[in-house]
């Protein structure tokens, strides 16, 4: 009996650090992306060279600047995509924990909404 009990904790307790991790992440992601966006409007601000010091890892290489927004916007749409998927797992876990923890899944109910997407918003506005 007090071993099921420690097991439950324990699987509680990996799930609830496995959703700070996650937090985090987000957290991480998107001061990255933030990052890439200032680069990109330096970019588009500054009389254009024809190459820029690009910094990758720990070394700085000269790329061309029309490859350089390239990568950024690349990089963009990759960190875009992680913290969505990030994000949806999140609401499972979130859900995963609440039951774990004796509720039946209605208090993260909410969690699944999805927000309207610019192309939903422009039908649903056009069709008034």
């Amino acid at each position: 009996m007090s071993f099921d009990i420690v097991k439950q904790q324990a699987e509680r307790e990996q799930l609830a650090e496995d959703i700070l991790t996650d937090r985090q992440l987000i957290i991480d992601y998107d001061r990255r992306r933030n990052t890439n966006r200032e680069a990109l409007n330096n970019l588009k601000k500054a009389p254009a060279p024809k190459k820029v010091w690009m910094n990758l890892g720990d070394m700085f290489v000269k790329f061309e600047t029309e490859k350089v927004k390239d990568l950024i916007r690349q990089d963009q749409d990759k960190l875009d995509s992680e913290i969505n998927e990030i994000r949806d797992g999140l609401k499972v876990k979130a859900r995963q924990l609440d039951v774990l923890e004796g509720g039946d899944g209605t208090k993260t109910a909410g969690f699944d909404l999805k927000s309207v997407s610019g192309e939903e918003l422009y039908g649903i506005t056009k069709a008034k």
